[in-house]
């Protein structure tokens, strides 16, 4: 889907209605989690939500950000996909522990840019978000 979304937007296909809505939920998670890093005094940012969290440290990072409680067992510094895998396995099981549903979603979904999967996770780590203010 990822790769649709960004060939509509370059060639103006059928989906460019529905790639100017997903662009613009894109920017809203991307400015909302980006607000959660900066206050947490992280130096990492979002720019692209679908590559950015594909090594999966930046995603722990705004999982910390946003529940201000440290994600377990991630490598910084991840050379091999694999590791990758491993850091957003990691998140998704801190997150299931925290009870947030992350039924269906898949390490490899989110390593992929998946971005259903990737808004979904947001939308659900938002709700939690509310909870921890």
């Amino acid at each position: 889907m990822a790769s649709c979304l960004r060939a509509d937007k370059e060639t103006g296909g059928e989906n460019s209605a529905t790639y100017g809505h997903n662009e613009n939920i894109v920017q809203i998670y991307t400015d909302w989690a980006n607000h959660y890093l900066e206050k947490a005094k992280f130096r990492r940012f979002i720019q692209d939500l679908q590559a950015d969290l594909a090594d999966g440290v930046l995603l722990a990072d705004v999982i910390e950000s946003v529940v201000n409680e440290k994600v377990r067992d991630i490598n910084r510094k991840p050379k091999t996909v694999a590791q990758m895998i491993e850091n957003i396995n990691a998140s998704l099981s801190f997150l299931a522990g925290l009870g947030v549903n992350v039924e269906g979603l898949t390490a490899r979904d989110i390593r992929d840019g998946n971005l259903k999967a990737i808004l979904g996770l947001f939308f659900s780590l938002s709700q939690i978000g509310r909870a921890h203010v």
